[in-house]
């Protein structure tokens, strides 16, 4: 796996969305590349942060319809490069 794929799957490992290979290979790329471990780090602690901070209003309906729509079509998107 990449820096670019990891990147783009970040909050979805830090949120557990991640599972199967896909995670392997995430976990292998995190422990071997010290750029994309801080990365991670920083988004574990920025949505530790948002849990903390952000459960007293619900979001609006509209907002919540939204924000799954579009982590429905990332989450579709492949992770790993056709060629390795």
């Amino acid at each position: 796996m990449h820096c670019r794929r990891v990147r783009s799957a970040i909050f979805l490992f830090a949120d557990g969305q991640l599972g199967g290979t896909v995670e392997i290979a995430f976990r292998a790329h995190v422990e071997a590349c010290p750029h994309c471990l801080r990365e991670l780090e920083a988004a574990e602690r920025l949505l530790a942060l948002l849990r903390a901070r952000c459960r007293r209003a619900p979001a609006p309906a509209h907002l919540r319809t939204r924000v799954v729509t579009l982590l429905a079509s990332v989450s579709r998107q492949p992770l790993e490069d056709e060629n390795g």
